[in-house]
Order: structure tokens, then C-alpha cells, then sequence
């Protein structure tokens, strides 16, 4: 058992020195304080020149975990982030709405914003109530943004 635990922990340490060579670029690891983003870091040969980061707003007990791992392994100290923002809409508020479509498994609905002003159409999923299409239409601007591919597997291919 203890020939099977160093045969990993060398392919570990392989594998993360292979991606974090200085040719693809200065390397990053999000540091939460749990076990795994810890055991990454620690694979790291060159970890001063690791960039760790956490996405925290503000000081919280995982943060403060994360900061100490980092000052113990020699790796630059893990800033809180800013917080995390929401995607903004591209109406201020509606008015005038109506559903003018229901096939069950979408609805779409229709509304005006008179500030900005256009006129929108948003079908969305009527089960998750994710957006899928929104239409919106102003004086001499039509523009349509598609929502696809809600938790859809990454594509990731190896560095060249």
C-alpha cells in the first residue's frame, strides 16, 4: 500500500510541475482552505511564482484558512475577490407583459421598457426557468442573444 501511495503521489507532483512549467505562463490555484486546492498548491515545485486567489468578498474562516496554507508554503498571499457580480438584464424594468406562447416546455413572453425603450420577446424554459432566447428590438437595432448549453461539459484540450 505505502509503494501504491508514493507511485501517486509522484504522478501528482509530475503532473502538476508539467502544468505549471514557466513557458505556458505564470500558473494560478484557487485556494479555498479545503484538502484538494491544498494538495494542488503543495504539488507545485515553484510555488512562490504560483499566483493562489480566493473567491471570497470579504474575510470568512475558509479565507483565513486559505491565507495561512499560502504564507506556510511560501505561495503569495490569496486576495479576497471582489464579489462576484450578476449579469445585468438589458431592460431597467418591464412593462406591458404578456405571455404570448406555451408549448409546455417553453413560454415566451413579451414586454415593453419604455427607457430605454424597446420591445422584447423571452422564451425561457418553463420547468428551470432559464432564459433561452431574448429578442429585442429598438429604433433601428435588432439584436438576438441565445442562452445554450447550461452545464454543458467543458471542452479542454492539452497545451501544444
Amino acid at each position: 500500500m505505502d509503494e501504491l501511495a508514493e507511485q501517486f503521489a509522484a504522478a501528482f507532483k509530475q503532473a502538476a510541475a508539467k502544468r505549471t512549467l514557466p513557458l505556458l505562463g505564470q500558473s494560478a490555484v484557487g485556494l479555498s482552505g479545503g484538502l484538494d486546492s491544498r494538495t494542488v498548491l503543495c504539488a507545485c515545485l515553484n510555488r512562490q511564482d504560483v499566483l493562489a486567489f480566493s473567491l471570497y468578498d470579504e474575510e470568512t474562516p475558509e479565507f483565513r484558512i486559505a491565507r495561512s496554507i499560502a504564507g506556510t508554503l511560501s505561495a503569495p498571499d490569496p486576495m479576497p475577490s471582489r464579489p462576484l457580480t450578476q449579469p445585468a438584464t438589458q431592460w431597467n424594468y418591464a412593462t406591458n407583459a404578456h405571455v404570448i406562447a406555451d408549448d409546455g416546455a417553453t413560454r415566451t413572453v413579451s414586454f415593453v421598457d419604455p427607457s430605454v425603450p424597446a420591445y422584447f420577446t423571452l422564451r425561457f424554459d418553463a420547468a428551470s426557468l432559464r432564459p433561452r432566447v431574448l429578442h429585442m428590438t429598438a429604433a433601428a437595432h435588432f439584436m438576438t442573444d441565445r442562452y445554450e448549453s447550461f452545464n454543458s461539459p467543458r471542452a479542454i484540450y492539452p497545451p501544444r
